[in-house]
């Protein structure tokens, strides 16, 4: 009897609890206060001075400014998230819902544990929260009923920056410690756990039913999907690992799988069964090996002086793999250079130098943009190219044409269907339609303020500016 009156007793205290919530999350939905932070415009207060008004292909009606989000704290202090109509705020602790195509705004919810959101399934959204004892935990939220519905601890006291995905239900994520989980996102259970004890170093790539992970030993593996058991381990595909590099996998081609690291490391293809080395590009581990056991061991102070060889690449960027050949991007004597493959013959098929951008368009081409000449300045091009053959398929010169700016500098680019988004350093973005090289959208901000870190979905794209902490969001009409 003693034990049901207890029971009964904190049950109720466990209600109060949820009620007094639920009241604190009323009264800050009514409190005005909540929204000081956060400001939506709708009015278009910025122009499109520097368009030339008279080239008949250029038509302002493409493209609307939906809203403009501006933030009284630094905009990096922030996170955000966009999925179909729902874009989501974060502003420190404080959760926001924004209509998109309206921008109607309006507070969700609070808690002080929140960090970042990390994904979204259905009707929740996962959010990483920073425990009391340093630890990190995912949380499943459901906005609707303003309710977590279940946890799962990280078990590690490092904020995730690798390693997330949901396929079929399951939430594969990855801790610092090298610990991948794969959690149900239904109840938040655990499936099943790998421990590689070592830093994983590489996102979740999947293929079939493998999934592959690169550590920071060097250490690649492939686990079987559906149960978390190694299939096989290699240790000695890439050189051994300094501090700060990262191996991924990045494709997967004909039975093979494609890895690539960020800085001295070659580009490498795999068996996917086996994890047996078929080639690397463009020089052997072996061959490099003196010279990186001799940069490992200098002191700081002198890693600077260090001797390379000639032919050593700086840093890769992520390959890209089209139409049946590979797209790799590396810099090599402070310039960014393009080289395609075919992975099966291991020969290099075409070239490019003075890369600015590189990406693979919806119809299986390639598309760059760089320099006509070496020095980085003057006339820009964006060529849109045959992957076998490097034919050019159309190339457009006249940006600088159209424009109040002398040359052209792009930092950020990116694909959105059939159309790339480009800005530059004066506060501009051209929208470009890939099939036939016409830029068909311009905008220009009258504080001449970077656009960055763009982000697209369907018909929807969001660019950020950090400088007066504000992210715009658009929409392509028709």
């Amino acid at each position: 009897m003693k034990n049901i009156f207890v029971l009964v007793r904190v049950c109720l205290i466990l209600y109060l609890c949820g009620s007094l919530a639920s009241c604190k999350n009323e009264n800050q939905l009514q409190d005005p206060s909540i929204y000081q932070n956060v400001e939506i415009e709708k009015e278009d207060k910025v122009g499109f001075e520097w368009i030339d008004y008279t080239k008949s292909d250029i038509n302002q009606e493409n493209v609307e400014l939906n809203w403009k989000l501006s933030l009284k704290d630094e905009l990096r202090q922030q996170d955000w998230y966009c999925y179909d109509n729902n874009f989501w705020l974060l502003d420190k602790h404080d959760l926001f819902h924004v209509d998109v195509p309206t921008g109607e705004i309006e507070y969700n919810n609070t808690s002080e544990s929140w960090s970042s959101i990390l994904l979204h399934y259905q009707d929740k959204l996962f959010m990483l929260s920073k425990q009391k004892d340093g630890t990190f935990e995912i949380q499943a939220y459901q906005p609707s009923k303003k309710q977590i519905v279940w946890t799962k601890s990280l078990e590690d006291k490092t904020e995730l920056s690798l390693g997330r995905k949901i396929i079929e239900g399951v939430l594969y994520i990855v801790n610092s410690s090298g610990v991948l989980f794969a959690i149900s996102v239904n109840d938040g259970s655990e499936v099943w756990r790998f421990n590689a004890h070592e830093e994983i170093r590489s996102d979740v790539f999947i293929v079939d039913n493998k999934i592959l992970l690169a550590c920071k030993d060097s250490s690649c593996y492939a686990i079987d999907k559906s149960n978390g058991k190694v299939l096989w381990k290699r240790q000695d595909i890439f050189i051994e690992s300094t501090p700060t590099a990262e191996y991924r996998p990045f494709t997967s081609i004909d039975g093979i799988i494609g890895y690539f690291g960020n800085l001295y490391e070659p580009f490498i293809f795999v068996e996917e069964e086996s994890g047996k080395l078929v080639w690397e590009y463009p020089y052997s581990s072996n061959s490099l090996k003196p010279y990186a056991d001799s940069y490992a061991k200098k002191p700081s102070e002198s890693i600077s002086k260090h001797s390379w060889p000639d032919w050593k690449i700086s840093s890769f960027e992520k390959p890209y793999a089209v139409d049946g050949t590979i797209v790799l991007l590396f810099t090599a004597n402070y310039e960014k250079n393009l080289h395609v493959l075919d992975p099966l013959s291991k020969k290099v098929l075409w070239e490019k130098e003075n890369i600015k951008f590189c990406h693979t368009t919806i119809d299986e081409k390639i598309l760059i943009g760089r320099y006509i000449n070496k020095t980085n300045v003057g006339k820009f091009v964006i060529e849109k190219l045959d992957p076998k053959t490097g034919n050019v398929l159309w190339s457009n010169d006249t940006f600088v044409d159209i424009t109040n700016v002398e040359e052209i500098e792009i930092p950020e680019s990116k694909m959105m269907d059939q159309h790339i988004l480009i800005s530059d350093f004066k506060g501009n973005m051209f929208l470009i339609d890939t099939t036939d090289g016409n830029l068909v959208w311009a905008y220009s901000s009258n504080d001449t303020y970077n656009f960055v870190n763009f982000s697209t979905n369907k018909n929807v794209f969001f660019a950020e500016q950090f400088e007066s902490n504000s992210i715009y969001c658009f929409s392509l009409v028709g």
